[in-house]
This record gives structure tokens, C-alpha cells and sequence, in this order.
């Protein structure tokens, strides 16, 4: 059902950028630029992965489009800015650094030198959106801002100034993504001198690439609002940066609109190009739908099958009652039947903050809240929740917690992927024994089973 809901909304998207640029670019150029969202190696991931992504991207394409039309007219009608102010806000309640994107429109238009009414109109929407939202998360949760962005400036505020150069540096384009797909590396800090040394290579010549055609591409940019979306994407993605050190893959979708409206000024005037590169970006969509759904029942590094077994193993070995702590707790909640509560804080209340983040109590924490078993991602057959404990200086608990159960791939080396639960000591005799399972490199159920 979420994915269904996510296509029709990604659907939508594609089909008002195709409608928009039409008339602008050439049908060839408009069918190229809406189909690149669909070819990009990291957009199923970033717009069909069950976040927000896809429903970010109908809300910007929605403003773009709005702002193409406003652009066409002198701005000195207040009632003009209404609709393009009341998606603003729309943005920022679907994520909060969207708010980039109704920023940039103000700020171009005070370029343009709009009236105060007119700059009002457009800013207001999003601004009430805003204080309505901080007035609620306090007076529900006690914080300005969610719990989970609390959470996240307060841990980017610790980290040292090399690796905030270092994420800074690693910016989440296809470029990069090939790149590393090229050398089997997750990330730039893993690749050889030679990938190093190609990356390098194409960022020049990008570069070199945009002096040579700095005013095509300043002329054709302007016809397809390629201002107004690189100008908010650059924005959302400084925001990201900048005060949370993140960018996760679900945070791409200015990135993915982006490129997609890089491509359309570079094809304007370009049929017979454009047509080659619907060619491209078809075959390419249309060869990673089967590849996706091969690799996700079989993918052998995929921990989905260990949390479903996890998740099955606590439904039948645990009391109706009892409560899960978890660091990665979003299957488990769903499909274990019991009260998994979120460990690392982002999906959490202000309570578990103060005292286990910035304290480091989650033993007390734990005992409070009647928390007697931990479950997460680990491989092998003896796996310690140390890594995870160690996050809030929780070393000390190891002592009381045993491993009631292990699942994980025995073919593998390491035994990755897995998953584990354990079981705290002084609560043992209440539930039924823990057993450890061993599953199959074909993610069938457990293979065999010890009493622990």
C-alpha cells in the first residue's frame, strides 16, 4: 500500500515536469528531463524507500511550477502568491529544511523587487505553518522541534572539525554514486587512489563543461526555473549539512529535481539528442525493475529477512507484555507484536533525551520503562549488543544482558547479515527459554537450535 501510494505520487510528479517543460523545451526534451528521476542510480532507494521523498517531490514540482507561471507576470498582485504560499507550507510540514524552497522563491523575488503585500503573502503561509508547528511539538513533547532533530543537533554538535570538512566533501550526486559503484565503495572515503583520481577527473570536467556553456546554460536554466530549484535545493542541502551533518539517502529529492532540470536546460534545442537519451534513461528504468526485485529476494547482505525472523522468534517467545528496546526498531515494531520502544533517540519522547543522551543513564532508563530485552542487526553466533551500548556510555550493561537468540547468514564469514536478541539477566525466569538460531543462506526459517 505504501508503495502504490508512492508511485502515484512519484507518477504525478514526473507527469506536471513533462507538462511544464513541454512548451518550453520541445515534447523530446520535456519526455527526457521527467523519465531521468526514474534512471538515476540512487532515486529508487531515495523516492520509493517508505519515506516522505515522493510526496516532497510532488510539493516542489507543484511550487516550481507555480513559480514558472508567476515568473511569466509582473509580481504586484498579492492574491498571485496565495497558491504558491500555501504549498510552501504544505512543504515544510512534509519535512521541515523544505522550507529552503518558499525561501528561495522570496528571495528571487525581492531580486525582482516585489512589493512588502506581495513578499507577506508569499512567506506568510509557510511562516504560520511554522509557528503552528513549534507551538504544538511544545505543548505535546516539550521541545521547539521535533525530538528527533534535538537529537541530531546535539550529536552533530560533538563531532570533531575533520569530520565535518570530511561531510562537507561527501555530497550525495550521481556522479558520486557511479563512481563508487565503479569500485565497489560505499562512500568516497573508501576509494582506491584510482577512484579518487576519476572523481576528481569528472568534477574538472563538469566544471569545465559549465564555463564553456555558462551562458547557454544561464539562458536555458532561466527558461526552465532551474534558478528558482538549484537555488532550494542548494539551500535544503546546506540545511541538511551544515547544523545536522546528515544526508541520508532520503534526503536526495533536491538533488534527484534537480538534475532532472539540469538535464532539460542541457537538451533544449537538442531533439535527436534527446531522443538518444530517452532511449537511455528508459532502458535503464525498465532493466532496474526486474534487477530491484532480483536482488531483494536474494540479495545475500539484506538483514530483512533476520528482522522478520527476529521479529517472529519475540511474537512467540515473549509474554504479551513485554517491551523491546531497539536502535533500529522500525520492522521489529511492526511485525513483532509487543511494544518495541527506539533506542537511539530520533523516535523517541524529550525524556529519553535529557536523561540518555545527554546523561548516558539508559540503565535507569531501561529499569523505568520496563525495558528487559534488546533486539538489533548483528552477525554471528555469539553477537554483543556492545557497539550499540556504547553510543550513550552504557558499556556496564553488557553484565546483565544475555543473548537469547541469534539469526544470521552461516555461509557468510563474518555471519552477516543477522540479527540477535538478548535477554537481561534478573528477568530470565519470567519468560520461556531463549534459543539461538542459525538461518539458511536461503533465509529459510532457523536451521537448528540450542538451548542458550
Amino acid at each position: 500500500a505504501v508503495g502504490a501510494v508512492q508511485l502515484l505520487l512519484l507518477a504525478t510528479a514526473l507527469g506536471i515536469i513533462f507538462r511544464t517543460l513541454r512548451s518550453r523545451i520541445g515534447p523530446l526534451e520535456a519526455v527526457a528531463a521527467a523519465l531521468l528521476p526514474l534512471a538515476l542510480p540512487a532515486s529508487r532507494a531515495a523516492l520509493l524507500g517508505g519515506m516522505e521523498s515522493a510526496l516532497l517531490m510532488l510539493l516542489v514540482v507543484l511550487l516550481w511550477n507555480r513559480w514558472l507561471a508567476l515568473e511569466s507576470k509582473e509580481p504586484g498582485r498579492a492574491r498571485d502568491v496565495l497558491l504558491p504560499g500555501a504549498l510552501g507550507a504544505a512543504l515544510l510540514l512534509a519535512r521541515l529544511e523544505a522550507v529552503a524552497f518558499p525561501l528561495a522563491a522570496v528571495l528571487l523575488l525581492l531580486r525582482r523587487r516585489a512589493t512588502p503585500r506581495v513578499l507577506a503573502a508569499l512567506a506568510g503561509p509557510p511562516a504560520l505553518a511554522g509557528l503552528a508547528f513549534i507551538v504544538w511539538n511544545r505543548t505535546a513533547f516539550g521541545t521547539l522541534l521535533p525530538v528527533s532533530a534535538e537529537v541530531k543537533f546535539y550529536l552533530a554538535a560533538g563531532r570533531s572539525l575533520c569530520t565535518r570538512l570530511w561531510v562537507l566533501t561527501d555530497m550525495p550526486w550521481t556522479g558520486q554514486d557511479l563512481v563508487c559503484w565503479i569500485f565497489g565503495a560505499p562512500n568516497l572515503s573508501r576509494l582506491p587512489p584510482a577512484g579518487l583520481a576519476l572523481y576528481g577527473a569528472l568534477i574538472t570536467g563538469l566544471l569545465l563543461l559549465l564555463a564553456v556553456n555558462r551562458r547557454r546554460f544561464a539562458s536555458d536554466g532561466s527558461a526552465t526555473g532551474g534558478d528558482f530549484v538549484l537555488l532550494g535545493s542548494a539551500l535544503m542541502i546546506a540545511a541538511d549539512k551544515l547544523p545536522l551533518m546528515e544526508m541520508e539517502v532520503w534526503y536526495r529529492t533536491p538533488v534527484i529535481l534537480s538534475s532532472s532540470i539540469v538535464c532539460a536546460a542541457l537538451l533544449r534545442g537538442r531533439p535527436k539528442l534527446s531522443a538518444a537519451v530517452i532511449v537511455l534513461f528508459a532502458a535503464s528504468g525498465a532493466l532496474r525493475v526486474p534487477a530491484g526485485v532480483a536482488a531483494a529476494r536474494s540479495n545475500p547482505s539484506s538483514y530483512a529477512p533476520y528482522r522478520l525472523q527476529a521479529a517472529e522468534w519475540i511474537g512467540r517467545n515473549t509474554p504479551p507484555g513485554a517491551r523491546i528496546g531497539s536502535w533500529n526498531a522500525g520492522m521489529l515494531g511492526y511485525f513483532s507484536g509487543r511494544s518495541v520502544v527506539n533506542l537511539d533517540g530520533l523516535v523517541n519522547d524529550r525524556s529519553y533525551f535529557e536523561r540518555v543522551i545527554r546523561r548516558g543513564e539508559l540503565e535507569g532508563y531501561l529499569s523505568a520503562e520496563g525495558i528487559d530485552w534488546l533486539a538489533d542487526q548483528a552477525c554471528g553466533p555469539d553477537p554483543s549488543p556492545l557497539a550499540y551500548l556504547r553510543r550513550t556510555g552504557s558499556e556496564r550493561l553488557m553484565r546483565e544482558f544475555d543473548l537469547a537468540a541469534a539469526l544470521f547468514n552461516p555461509a557468510s564469514r563474518d555471519g552477516c547479515p543477522g540479527y540477535a536478541i538478548w535477554q537481561r539477566r534478573d528477568r530470565r525466569s519470567w519468560f520461556a527459554p531463549g534459543t539461538v538460531g542459525i538461518m539458511s543462506p536461503e533465509h529459510g526459517p532457523p536451521g537448528r537450535s540450542a538451548a542458550n
